[in-house]
């Protein structure tokens, strides 16, 4: 089965705490613009939608195709939560989601990653014996299971990587999986980078 990248939306997962980070990592100085809107970008020139998720319009109308952290009691900042809102606002499609804070993912990995669709409803790479749950394909059918999750207090995506059999992909290129998770790590990246 082949898909074309150009005609499945781009998701990037924007409404996280940051709190490792110290402030909000979309707004980091990332080669001479923000780090969201590198990412925005170079995955628009991938996918031919590409959307942001997050818990409300922090962005100041810069973007319009934003997906808004659904509203559950109880329950504010949680990945599940946001996978939910992300794959209910599609309907019959695989989505690619990626956090911003991973700024190395390159057109040949998800390309690669793509060429899995008809293994499983979520296609994720791993490097380094860990899976990265948050830069993959999910298939928006999966929203109703997130929701039960969630009902469920179950917050990690794991959860619902381990429920449906997620196919997952080994890439020996450690590096195009790094997140930016602290402030330590971001000047680094930027330094081996630029």
């Amino acid at each position: 089965m082949h898909f074309d990248l150009q005609t499945l939306p781009c998701v990037i997962l924007c409404g996280g705490k940051s709190s490792r980070m110290g402030q909000d990592k979309c707004f980091l100085p990332f080669h001479n613009q923000s780090l969201i809107e590198f990412q925005f970008s170079r995955l628009s020139a991938i996918f031919q939608s590409c959307f942001l998720s997050c818990k409300e319009d922090k962005f100041k109308a810069h973007f319009k195709q934003l997906i808004f952290d659904k509203k559950l009691e109880g329950v504010e900042f949680s990945p599940m939560l946001a996978l939910f809102s992300v794959l209910d606002y599609f309907k019959d499609t695989f989505v690619f989601v990626i956090s911003v804070d991973m700024p190395s993912v390159e057109k040949e990995h998800i390309t690669t990653l793509a060429k899995h669709l008809d293994q499983s409803l979520i296609i994720l790479p791993r490097s380094k014996g860990y899976i990265h749950a948050l830069c993959g394909f999910y298939h928006s059918s999966l929203s109703s299971k997130c929701l039960e999750l969630l009902k469920q207090k179950k917050h990690k995506i794991q959860s619902l990587c381990e429920q449906n059999d997620a196919f997952v992909l080994d890439f020996k290129d450690d590096e195009a999986f790094v997140n930016l998770n602290d402030f330590e790590s971001y000047v680094r990246f930027k330094n081996e980078m630029f």
